[in-house]
């Protein structure tokens, strides 16, 4: 990680890794070893404050594997570490042989950094790759797009910059408030050939409480459809599921197949700005050929249906964010974040039921295991939803 310079309409100075924002991509199959070597090129700033559970040494870093299901303690995937400035880390994760394929990402997690980091820019797509013949033959066969989505928001990295003690992070020119990217590009140009299915891998980039709501608006809902594949680097079990917005959260990911049927010019908008502009031009092809199939992938042990398993003795738990909080902390079950305190204990191999409250100023998110939404007193989730 370090600086950038000239970033976007308000030549921004930011973070970045590798000196590009987004990050090289990773590209990397299940039975792998990922070795990282992790640089922190930033230099400790004087003014930089000290706050816990504030905004706090923005020249301090880590990495985290959003997604992937690997160990969380070092030399892994353990966001506790701290990368000093001018410090590096050597990470080691490895990838078990049944991780399911799918689309991840990785960002810092330096409690208290990473909103500086995160929201300037620094982040990177990890892709778990597909096995030859794995997936039905006209998604195998379609086009791969990767695009990492990032939301620069100056009113709210300033206000982070400014509570750390941050002379980094700075607008050098007037221009927005806030803009949003597509691989780096603000209302990036697509060129689609007409009546061809294309797989998208949406990465949403994101810190805030935003949600996406990527969507075809005007005459691209007509011309253009979307069937999702899989959610959270996830594969769904009843693909393919129609789609007209993708209420990605901040974090998520989604994959989506897309083909426009008509020629013309089309844009794509996420939060609410224009982050697409299609170009769809040739020969349209019979909609029934390459036609989407009904598909269900294997699911490894980690991702099995848990909808009807039996809770493992002492393992149901009350998780409520932000109750019993002073107005300006984040709480869960009343207590601000420590490092030292355990929440919940449980042993490997168990089946655990957490009843998740008042989530809806901050997504709930946990690293290593995947959770499925399962229905609730007087309604809930469906596996569909």
């Amino acid at each position: 990680i370090g600086v950038v310079e000239n970033i976007g309409p308000r030549q921004l100075r930011t973070r970045a890794l590798n000196g590009t924002i987004p990050g090289p991509t990773l590209i990397l199959n299940a039975g792998d070893t990922l070795r990282v070597k992790y640089m922190n090129t930033l230099q400790q700033q004087p003014t930089a404050v000290s706050a816990h559970n504030g905004f706090q040494q923005p020249d301090e870093s880590n990495l985290h594997w959003h997604g992937a299901h690997v160990s969380g303690e070092l030399p892994s995937d353990d966001v506790t570490h701290v990368v000093p400035a001018g410090g590096e880390y050597n990470y080691l994760s490895v990838f078990p042989a049944d991780h399911m394929p799918g689309t991840h990402w990785v960002h810092p997690h330096r409690h208290g950094a990473s909103t500086l980091q995160v929201g300037g820019g620094a982040a990177l797509a990890l892709i778990v790759s597909d096995p030859a013949g794995y997936l039905p033959a006209v998604v195998e066969s379609a086009t791969d797009r990767i695009m990492v989505i990032q939301d620069f928001n100056m009113e709210e990295m300033q206000e982070a910059a400014e509570e750390s003690g941050d002379q980094v992070f700075r607008p050098q020119a007037p221009g927005p408030d806030r803009w949003v990217t597509v691989n780096g590009l603000i209302n990036a140009e697509l060129s689609l050939p007409t009546g061809e299915w294309e797989r998208w891998r949406l990465i949403y980039a994101g810190w805030e409480d935003t949600v996406l709501n990527f969507h075809f608006p005007g005459d691209g809902a007509t011309a253009c459809e979307m069937q999702l594949l899989a959610k959270d680097g996830i594969y769904i079990t009843d693909f393919p599921r129609k789609l007209s917005t993708v209420p990605v959260p901040p974090g998520g990911r989604a994959d989506i197949m897309v083909r426009c049927n008509r020629e013309g010019s089309f844009s794509v908008l996420a939060l609410g700005e224009t982050v697409l502009s299609l170009s769809v031009s040739g020969t349209p092809n019979d909609p029934n050929i390459g036609a989407l199939s009904a598909w269900s992938p294997a699911r490894p042990g980690y991702l099995q249906d848990l909808q009807q398993a039996t809770v493992s003795e002492g393992c149901a738990c009350f998780t409520a964010m932000d109750a019993g909080c002073e107005e300006e902390d984040v709480c869960i079950n009343g207590a601000t974040f420590d490092v030292d305190a355990t929440l919940h204990s449980t042993y490997l191999g168990a089946t655990i039921e957490r009843a998740v409250y008042e989530a809806e100023d901050h997504a709930y998110h946990q690293h290593v295991y995947p959770f499925q939404l399962v229905p609730m007193e007087g309604g809930g989730f469906t596996e569909t939803e």
